[in-house]
């Protein structure tokens, strides 16, 4: 699987619309800055057509060490999380 990169995309969306890939990269660096404001409140980002981004919080747990046999307990946390959309769901190849 390829990883593609921030500036990857704002490469390819410059060269696709014909802009500026600084100012494209200010649009992208602007919308997932917008989505962490959102996710910090505690709201739930949809996307169409894409996905949602939404925040599970997380309970504490006990867990053993196991080497040392040691009684542990995580913290509670809120963790985002994504489910993708039918749409584009359906766009993955069979593997």
């Amino acid at each position: 699987m390829k990883t593609v990169t921030k500036k990857e995309i704002a490469s390819h969306v410059a060269k696709n619309l014909d802009f500026m890939q600084y100012k494209v990269k200010l649009v992208i660096n602007s919308f997932l800055e917008e989505i962490k404001n959102q996710y910090k409140a505690g709201c739930r980002i949809e996307l169409r057509q894409f996905g949602v981004f939404y925040p599970h919080h997380r309970k504490s747990r006990s867990y053993i060490n196991p080497k040392t046999s040691e009684s542990h307990q995580t913290k509670e946390t809120t963790v985002l999380k994504f489910k993708s959309s039918k749409h584009l769901n359906d766009l993955k190849k069979p593997v």
